[in-house]
């Protein structure tokens, strides 16, 4: 495949999931209702480009973040010891607070808790997506407590990608002789 710029990945995955919607037989037929991405705002741009809801008179598609890649981007930016109260906060969060008050109050006092060049990026990171990641979020559905993460999609693609019969299935995709 050829390398793309940055900027046209959300454009490739929006394509990629119209091709696959009009496969499975168009936006009535596939009614998506939750969506589950890693923290790439490609992929979430993606999806949302791709399922409209009520804009296409469809169902209004809940986009969640994947709790595993949300867990590591809390690890990269908020490590150290002087993070280290501000982390168990959002950690917190993510993984136990079952209502929205309770989420806000561990974020808030991750935001008192961190260092003062920590806070912007616990505002815009953290606190304004956090309907995306938090685990209050989740618990009007059975289902979504249940699929928290990317990790089987991730792992299936790994393997795929690892072992020698993966890739040459892989490569009928890329020429595209497969349809």
């Amino acid at each position: 495949m050829p390398h793309c710029r940055p900027n046209q990945d959300g454009d490739i995955i929006r394509e990629f999931l119209q091709v696959l919607k009009a496969w499975a037989g168009g936006a009535g037929a596939w009614r998506l209702r939750y969506s589950i991405t890693d923290d790439s705002a490609a992929e979430q741009r993606g999806v949302r480009d791709a399922f409209q809801g009520l804009k296409e008179g469809a169902t209004e598609v809940s986009h969640f973040l994947c709790r595993n890649h949300s867990e590591e981007s809390l690890k990269r930016n908020l490590k150290g010891p002087q993070c280290k109260q501000a982390f168990q906060y959002l950690y917190s969060a993510l993984y136990y607070r079952h209502t929205s008050m309770g989420c806000e109050q561990s974020i808030e006092a991750a935001m008192r808790a961190a260092p003062e060049h920590k806070k912007k990026y616990i505002k815009t990171e953290w606190w304004i997506i956090r309907n995306l990641w938090a685990y209050y979020a989740r618990q009007h559905s059975c289902l979504l407590l249940q699929c928290m993460t990317t990790n089987v999609v991730e792992s299936w693609h790994h393997s795929i990608k690892t072992h020698a019969e993966g890739k040459a299935q892989m490569t009928q995709f890329v020429t595209g002789s497969w349809y």
